[in-house]
């Protein structure tokens, strides 16, 4: 494994870690969500700017149907953990939030494969 490799995996694991204590440590609520979807959507908004005018990319209805259902699953993700942290311990609310969407997709799967 190259040391960029490396070193990008270690940053995310860090900024992943920083982000959810700072969710607990936080009053939390909606103030929280919107802050920190706000930061985000600035820091990554010229990224985005970018690879539109690098590639050759368009755009129809279902596309904005499906950026926007994701916008809305996260946002209610981001609020349903915020309550988690408020009311539970950390120890149980982050591994039952970071396994429960794995399981509704493979649940999911199984229903819309078959």
């Amino acid at each position: 494994m190259s040391a960029l490799a490396l070193s990008l995996i270690v940053m995310s694991a860090f900024m992943h870690a920083t982000w959810n204590y700072l969710a607990k440590r936080s009053a939390g609520g909606f103030a929280f969500v919107w802050l920190y979807m706000s930061v985000s959507t600035v820091i990554f908004a010229p990224f985005v700017i970018g690879l539109f005018f690098l590639q050759s990319i368009s755009f129809g209805w279902m596309e904005l149907a499906f950026i926007a259902g994701s916008a809305l699953i996260h946002v209610v993700y981001a609020l349903m953990l915020q309550k988690g942290y408020k009311i539970g311990d950390f120890s149980l609310v982050y591994p039952v939030a970071r396994g429960i969407g794995p399981a509704i997709v493979a649940i999911s799967a199984v229903f819309f494969i078959s």
